[in-house]
C-alpha cells in the first residue's frame, strides 16, 4: 500500500513548525528507506534460507532415498532363501490345482476299472448264462440217455425175460413133444402086444 502524504504548505506555517514538518519528512523519507533496504535485504535472505532449505530438503530426500535402497537391498539379500519370499497363494493354487488333476485322474482310473469290472462280470454272466444253455442242453442229452439206456435196459430185460420163456417153452415143448412121443411109443407098443 503505498503510502500518498500531502505536502503541508509550508508558506502557511511557522518556520519552527516548517522545520519540524521538513525533519519529520525527512525522518520518514530515511525511515521508508531503511524499511525498503530492510525488507529487500530480508527478502533475500529469506529467499537464500529457502533455497537452502529446499536443497537441504532435496538432500536430505536424497540419503534418504538411498538409505531406504540399500535397507531394502540388504534384507532382500539376508531374506532371498525365505519361504515367504514366493507367492504362498500361487504356489498353493498350483498345488491346489495339481491335487485337484491328481484327484480327477484317480477317479476316472476307478471309474474305468469300475467299468471294466462290469464288463468282466458281464461277460462272465452271459458266459454263464451260454453255459448253463449249454448244462441245460447237456441234462436234457444226459436224460435222454438215461432213458434210452434205461429203454434199452428194458428191452435187454425183456429179450432175456422173451428168452427164457422161449426155452422155458421149447422145454416144456419138448417135454411135451417128449411124453406125446413117449405116449405114443407106449400106445404102439400096447398096440403091438395087444396084437
Amino acid at each position: 500500500k503505498k503510502m500518498t502524504h500531502s505536502l503541508p504548505s509550508l508558506a502557511l506555517a511557522l518556520p519552527e513548525e516548517s522545520e519540524r514538518v521538513l525533519r519529520r519528512l525527512g525522518h520518514n523519507s530515511v525511515a521508508r528507506t531503511q524499511h525498503r533496504l530492510l525488507d529487500g535485504t530480508l527478502n533475500a535472505r529469506r529467499g537464500l534460507l529457502k533455497e537452502n532449505f529446499l536443497a537441504e530438503d532435496r538432500q536430505r530426500e536424497l540419503v534418504r532415498q538411498a538409505h531406504n535402497r540399500r535397507r531394502l537391498d540388504r534384507w532382500t539379500q539376508m531374506t532371498s532363501g525365505s519361504p515367504f519370499m514366493v507367492d504362498l497363494w500361487d504356489e498353493d493354487q498350483v498345488l491346489r490345482e495339481a491335487a485337484k488333476a491328481k484327484e480327477e485322474a484317480e477317479r476316472q482310473r476307478k471309474q474305468l476299472l469300475l467299468l471294466r469290472d462290469r464288463e468282466a462280470h458281464a461277460a462272465v454272466l452271459r458266459r454263464a448264462c451260454s453255459e448253463s444253455d449249454e448244462m441245460a442242453e447237456l441234462r436234457e442229452e444226459r436224460r435222454s440217455l438215461v432213458v434210452g439206456e434205461r429203454h434199452l435196459k428194458a428191452l435187454r430185460d425183456v429179450e432175456k425175460s422173451n428168452k427164457r420163456v422161449a426155452h422155458i417153452l421149447t422145454q416144456k415143448r419138448k417135454q411135451e413133444f417128449q411124453k406125446q412121443q413117449n405116449q405114443l411109443l407106449r400106445a404102439r407098443a400096447s398096440q403091438a402086444a395087444s396084437l
